[in-house]
């Protein structure tokens, strides 16, 4: 990234990164705030750091790199978003990774995935209209999907390991928010036999 330390960021509309990268070179992707196309795919990144991408309303398309293993909190936050797929290393997407993507309308998953856990609000108010959640999720925390009002099919990969679909309760408001609250074209869910606790 050091070759672009001296460029209008504002000017960058599609880039591929290739070796190594780190916190201040995605610093350094935020700034392009005209971004629409970004290839990290050949990176060494490993984990996505909190609101990496935050409000990128031009970004639509992502290739993430097989050695990340966490997408963090509100790393794709309120960005332009419209699809993506994990990759199989990612084992926890964390809380409001993807809220209020409005234009992401679809989220697919790499074969072999290995992740374990969808975080508080992780699509929250998002644009999905379906999911299928894999079988090697073991818990779907608070407001997960909240607000999704698009979001219509939800199911569950054979084999399902999940074991607890989580809910809150906030205090001030005496509001419970649910993994799947204020989904209303939400009319059927099957849950899996391996389920332990709804909360």
């Amino acid at each position: 990234m050091n070759i672009l330390a001296n460029y209008d960021y504002s000017n960058i509309e599609s880039i591929k990164i290739t070796g190594e990268i780190n916190d201040v070179d995605v610093i350094g992707i935020r700034n392009m705030s005209n971004l629409r196309d970004l290839d990290i795919s050949g990176t060494n990144l490993m984990e996505l750091l909190k609101s990496s991408f935050q409000e990128l309303t031009n970004l639509k398309k992502v290739v993430l790199p097989n050695t990340l293993t966490s997408i963090g909190e509100r790393a794709f936050k309120e960005s332009g978003l419209q699809s993506i797929e994990i990759p199989a290393s990612v084992d926890t997407i964390e809380s409001a990774a993807f809220y209020n993507c409005k234009a992401l309308t679809s989220v697919t998953f790499e074969k072999g995935s290995q992740l374990k856990t969808i975080g508080s609000g992780a699509f929250q108010a998002s644009g999905l209209q379906s999911i299928e959640i894999l079988a090697s999720v073991d818990t779907i925390e608070s407001t997960a999907f909240g607000g999704c009002t698009a979001l219509t099919t939800v199911t569950f990969e054979k084999g399902s390991q999940l074991k607890t679909i989580q809910g809150g309760y906030d205090e001030n408001s005496s509001i419970y928010y649910g993994a799947f609250s204020d989904c209303t074209s939400l009319t059927s869910i099957e849950i899996p036999a391996s389920v332990e606790t709804i909360e």
